[in-house]
């Protein structure tokens, strides 16, 4: 009787231990496959570390992964980054999962900026009465200077944590800029992240491109994103000629939906992204350079400087990037609906055109919103950044931030902010003459009475000098040299004109902006351009 549950026993357990290792077996072969089948290296086809963002963005950081999850695991993206490391963050998150659910996370949920043109520190409307400058037949001697020509008016963006007014308007216009490139990124990423989850493999070198279109389909970027289709995706790989590295082109088409209040329009994409990863694997990711170009047509907008009521908004980038530096220009413009695509960028470097319509011999060219960023920064977002913006194409100047931040220790982060206009065209030499960020003079009375011929303004630029404050998560004004009065000279003495008021104000004003000498020794020189080899 004992023998026989004795051999009971033992059968039980050699069933169990079959079973167990059937399962385990059929558990290692299924995970042997999706890992052979997976090409992790389609991951070299973008960089994981460009990112259009301010080098003074405030607030905590946004969390894209809960720490100690793996890489199959959910991505958060309850917020959109806005942190140059918070953006790198989510794109490494979303080309290193194994999940094709998560492929597009990369992707804004807000897909357009938003918050106005201007913090309410800067180039407020101002009323004047008597204006110094005023002579009869040169504009009004009662009047309202229109907002956004004043530059810094007061120190703080915000009084409570005493966010610097240079802050505030340059992470907002960063904002719009970047949110665009955040798309073309985010979009690319996800395309990446599908072939690689799909089981596709790298197409050959100068064979047909890879159709990724399938793939992308079985992501869930239409219920998570604005209704998004992507009705082509196609990758390839080449070989540049002059250097014989291997070169990935994405291109992808689609549409999107995008609501702002109580408005909702369907707008259209194009994005070629060329990327040359500096050796071509999975480990060249964070080094390489390449060339982002968007376009998105037949967007419904009225622009006076554009005519009509659809236009079109254009988006470049080209780079030059390693593990721990980035370089970038970033350029964005809006053009009329009639222009194609090669009308939106210069056939030399694929760069938007900087040529507006009104300069153009053609008349092709950009017409209204010209947005021009240059940046050096570190892997965390610190270093120099400039960024001009034109409104219309006639105005002939840009209106230009320089800011430069410095990594000194963790308790330790400073920076200097500077304000002026520059000429456009200005006197540099070849395309760069249209698309640079430099700063050469301070235009204080920009839209007033009796503005000096060609808007000569003075040898000057605004400066605010900054410390982060890491309590409140923001970059504050230690020293402000903002004041100016908005007169041909920057300065009013009411000892000469004491019926005249700015503001509501009679009290004379002496300037005390810092010489462009200072600003170009303290700064130093421009970020530089890179110029990508493709071919």
């Amino acid at each position: 009787m004992r023998f026989n549950h004795l051999i009971v026993i033992i059968s039980m357990t050699l069933f169990i231990a079959a079973c167990a290792k059937k399962d385990d077996s059929s558990s290692s072969s299924s995970s042997s496959s999706s890992s052979s089948s997976t090409d992790s290296s389609m991951v070299a086809a973008m960089p994981s570390n460009l990112a259009v963002s301010s080098n003074t963005e405030s607030g905590s950081s946004v969390s894209s992964r809960t720490a100690g999850r793996t890489s199959s695991s959910e991505i958060s993206d309850d917020s959109d980054p806005k942190k140059h490391k918070d953006k790198v963050a989510r794109l490494e998150a979303v080309l290193n999962s194994d999940d094709i659910n998560q492929c597009h996370k990369a992707i804004p949920k807000k897909m357009k900026g938003s918050g106005g043109k201007y913090v309410s520190c800067y180039g407020p409307e101002l009323a004047f009465v008597n204006h110094p400058n005023y002579s009869a037949g040169q504009g009004q001697d009662n009047s309202t200077l229109p907002t956004g020509d004043l530059g810094i008016w007061t120190a703080y963006n915000d009084n409570t944590t005493q966010e610097a007014c240079s802050v505030g308007q340059m992470n907002l216009l960063m904002d719009k800029a970047g949110r665009k490139v955040d798309l073309a990124m985010g979009i690319t990423a996800m395309m990446v992240c599908a072939a690689k989850n799909d089981n596709l493999t790298k197409p050959s070198v100068d064979g047909d491109a890879l159709d990724v279109t399938a793939s992308v389909a079985k992501t869930q970027v239409k219920e998570k994103r604005g209704g998004m289709e992507v009705t082509s995706a196609t990758l390839k790989r080449s070989t540049v000629a002059s250097t014989g590295k291997i070169k990935y082109t994405s291109k992808l088409t689609g549409s999107f939906t995008y609501t702002e209040g109580s408005t909702t329009s369907s707008q259209s994409f194009k994005i070629k992204f060329q990327h040359v990863p500096e050796t071509d694997s999975k480990d060249s990711v964070k080094a390489g350079e390449g060339l982002v170009q968007m376009w998105q047509e037949g967007i419904s907008e009225t622009d006076g400087n554009c005519g009509g009521t659809t236009l079109d908004v254009v988006t470049s980038v080209a780079y030059k990037n390693t593990s721990d530096n980035l370089s970038f220009r970033a350029v964005k413009a809006k053009f009329p609906d009639n222009m194609s695509s090669d009308d939106f960028f210069n056939s030399s470097d694929g760069e938007v055109v900087g040529i507006s319509a009104q300069e153009s011999s053609t008349g092709s060219g950009w017409c209204a919103d010209l947005n021009i960023i240059r940046a050096n920064v570190d892997k965390d977002g610190f270093g120099k950044v400039g960024y001009a913006w034109q409104a219309g194409k006639m105005d002939g100047y840009t209106r230009t931030f320089n800011i430069k931040t410095v990594y000194n220790s963790a308790d330790n982060q400073t920076g200097n902010a500077y304000f002026g206009f520059n000429p456009h065209p200005d006197n540099s030499s070849g395309t760069n003459k249209y698309r640079t960020t430099n700063i050469d003079r301070m235009i204080c009375n920009w839209a007033g009475p009796g503005q000096a011929q060609g808007r000569t303004g003075v040898a000057k630029v605004q400066r605010q000098q900054l410390s982060y404050d890491s309590t409140n998560n923001v970059w504050k004004s230690s020293s402000d040299n903002i004041t100016f009065a908005p007169t041909n000279d920057c300065n009013f003495d009411n000892s000469s004109n004491s019926s005249t008021t700015f503001g509501g104000s009679g009290a004379s004003i002496t300037n005390n902006l810092i010489s462009i000498s200072d600003f170009q020794t303290n700064f130093g020189s421009q970020p530089t351009k890179p110029s990508p080899t493709l071919e």
